[in-house]
């Protein structure tokens, strides 16, 4: 939050993270936080999705942002209106040409000086490789042309040729990395869990019958915070294997601690998931 309002030194800030670590919960509050602020700098988002059609592949990224730009800034509707008027092909021609056109000329038009803020999460998902470096590089070399008033919150899993874009020196120097493998976010698991449990027990006192009001302690937290290993996916999981209702929750819950199995194997060695 505080890179979108800051310097425009860092236009693109990625966050990454392996799967598991909450990278889309962020980027959905964050833009949420964004859309509802009265600053009105969210512009547009796109959340890619593997093997859900048209949101794993780049096809339509640059279109579906210029459609969203133009219902958040309308004043830049007839501006991509009569492009896409004048030339019908914009949307088979290249990753360039296309965010030019839709993008960066309908925005530098507008007498407004601020950044505005486009989120996309989970490049990794993307199946086209190629073309999300392409866009990449391309965000980069227009940065570096003073042609663009708009920043990038980018979020995905450090695979190797996002690892590699990332660290090439034209993009890093315009990029605010935060890596979430660096954060200690035990405490965070922790309080995440406690609540969780506070939840269920105001929607279900049965299944706590014969507990411990303060029931899991604090030093039961405490492991499963540490069992988690930073994957919020792990806590959840485990909260809801314990919660089922389908057993003694103490049961599960000493089930779970004694396991000598972490969140960093699969989860199938730990709970019996379907």
């Amino acid at each position: 939050m505080d890179w979108s309002e800051g310097s425009e030194n860092h236009p693109v800030c990625w966050l990454s993270g392996s799967a598991g670590f909450g990278k889309s919960a962020i980027m959905q509050t964050v833009a949420e936080r964004l859309a509802n602020s009265d600053k009105g700098i969210l512009v547009g988002s796109f959340f890619f999705l593997r093997g859900a059609g048209a949101c794993s592949k780049f096809t339509r990224v640059i279109t579906t942002l210029a459609y969203h730009i133009s219902r958040s800034v309308p004043e830049t509707k007839d501006s991509i209106q009569h492009v896409l008027q004048d030339d019908p092909t914009i949307p088979q021609q290249s990753i360039e040409d296309q965010f030019q056109k839709l993008v960066v000329l309908p925005l530098q038009q507008l007498d407004e000086t601020k950044f505005f803020v486009v989120v996309m999460d989970a490049l990794d998902e993307c199946n086209n490789h190629e073309s999300i470096c392409d866009f990449i590089t391309i965000l980069a070399q227009t940065y570096s042309q003073g042609q663009l008033r708009l920043k990038f919150l980018l979020a995905s899993r450090a695979e190797d040729h996002l690892r590699k874009i990332f660290a090439s020196e034209m993009v890093h120097a315009r990029t605010n990395s935060l890596e979430l493998e660096h954060f200690d976010v035990q405490d965070d698991i922790t309080t995440f869990l406690k609540s969780q449990f506070m939840k269920i027990r105001r929607q279900n006192d049965r299944i706590f019958q014969g507990l411990d009001g303060n029931w899991p302690s604090d030093v039961q937290l405490t492991a499963l915070s540490e069992k988690s290993e930073g994957l919020f996916i792990f806590a959840a999981t485990v909260v809801s294997y314990i919660m089922d209702g389908k057993g003694s929750p103490q049961e599960k819950l000493d089930q779970v601690l004694e396991s000598h199995v972490g969140a960093t194997n699969s989860l199938r060695h730990v709970l019996p998931l379907e």
